[in-house]
């Protein structure tokens, strides 16, 4: 129903000019249909980008010819560049105290399973105090936790295939963000949608990482995640396994140009499998999915944790996100960490922002 979401964006609109949801809302609707009459435009690099705005009869405008920036584009990026310039202050002052302690516990354990060195001592305690009350503070934690994830799997894989210690589950304990901090808010446009909004890179890097930082929170604090992190596959014998987490193995743009990738892998070096979070449509697409990949999973009705759990008695290596910023996708199950390595591919044309992706192909 676009035309009526347009109408009544409109009037939300004129009712409260400052309402973000409905400015961004009749933007992205306007946008559908290829209304362009008075959308305006930014300066972005001196006219360089977004050159030709659109005035309020539909006339274009030269912006390198003296334009200014005008328009419903144009309070779209305002809004954003409010919410992001807003975000910096998120979780500014968690670093306190006895928050700062439990921090600098867990993570040391996390690094090394026992204490820090002086000098680590040090460093770490200057680094932390530095954030402190800083822009950033809280986005820094979140990043500092994440890679500490990473730092206690690579010591349980070390600890079990290298140096054949056993040690208890206990020993690679997962540390936790602080309490004071709240899961963010993410900016009114998605990051989906940037692509057709003409913001900067940055801007649009930073729209990313507030989306992956909402997801981690999120992630982190929920009730299913276990006290320590996820258990090591064991070495790649003979193979690699992996892992591709979609939403789109059906008819899907995805799928038409994914749907034989699967069944390709050299079994001798790598082995693939496939986890759909949706249902079938019974599309050819899906169809030849289902047959050629050596492993094929329906997981529509899973929860995150239990699609977690079989991740992990697949001992996949490699996980591979192919939603990104997308519907359905399922980011939760790779801000968990199931595996070493997460990889972003196909699904979504950009960065993600997040620790929790390590290679974007």
């Amino acid at each position: 129903h676009i035309e009526e979401a347009i109408e009544h964006y409109r009037k939300a609109c004129a009712s409260s000019p400052d309402f973000a949801e409905a400015v961004c809302g009749l933007a992205n609707a306007l946008n559908s249909v290829c209304d362009w009459k008075g959308r305006g435009g930014v300066i972005l690099k001196q006219g360089k980008y977004d050159r030709w705005h659109v005035q309020d009869d539909g006339m274009l405008l030269d912006a390198k010819l003296g334009g200014k920036a005008s328009g419903w584009v144009h309070r779209v990026v305002a809004i954003v560049q409010k919410q992001l310039e807003d975000g910096r202050s998120w979780g500014q002052g968690a670093l306190q105290g006895e928050a700062l302690q439990t921090l600098m516990q867990q993570l040391e354990i996390a690094d090394t399973g026992h204490r820090w060195s002086e000098q680590r001592m040090a460093k770490m305690q200057w680094a932390l105090h530095s954030w402190t009350g800083q822009p950033q503070e809280g986005m820094r934690i979140v990043q500092m936790v994440e890679r500490a994830v990473k730092r206690a799997m690579r010591r349980w894989y070390k600890d079990k295939y290298v140096y054949g210690r056993n040690l208890p589950h206990s020993s690679y304990a997962r540390p936790h963000i602080p309490n004071s901090l709240a899961v963010p808010g993410a900016p009114t446009v998605l990051p989906f949608h940037t692509f057709t909004c003409p913001l900067s890179a940055r801007e649009i890097r930073t729209i990313s990482q507030r989306n992956a930082l909402r997801i981690s929170c999120s992630t982190l604090r929920a009730s299913w995640l276990p006290p320590t992190v996820y258990p090591p596959p064991p070495p790649p014998r003979p193979h690699l396994n992996i892992g591709y987490v979609s939403s789109d193995f059906n008819n899907h743009p995805l799928a038409h140009l994914m749907q034989s990738v699967f069944g390709m892998h050299d079994p001798r070096r790598a082995k693939a499998f496939c986890y759909a979070t949706t249902a079938s449509d019974k599309s050819t697409h899906r169809k030849q999915i289902e047959e050629e990949a050596p492993v094929f999973r329906d997981t529509s009705s899973w929860s995150a944790e239990r699609l977690i759990q079989q991740i992990i008695k697949d001992e996949i290596h490699i996980l591979i996100n192919l939603n990104g910023y997308t519907r359905g996708a399922k980011n939760e199950v790779f801000a968990a960490r199931p595996v070493p390595i997460q990889m972003s591919f196909m699904g979504f044309a950009g960065t993600l922002g997040a620790e929790w992706c390590d290679y974007l192909y």
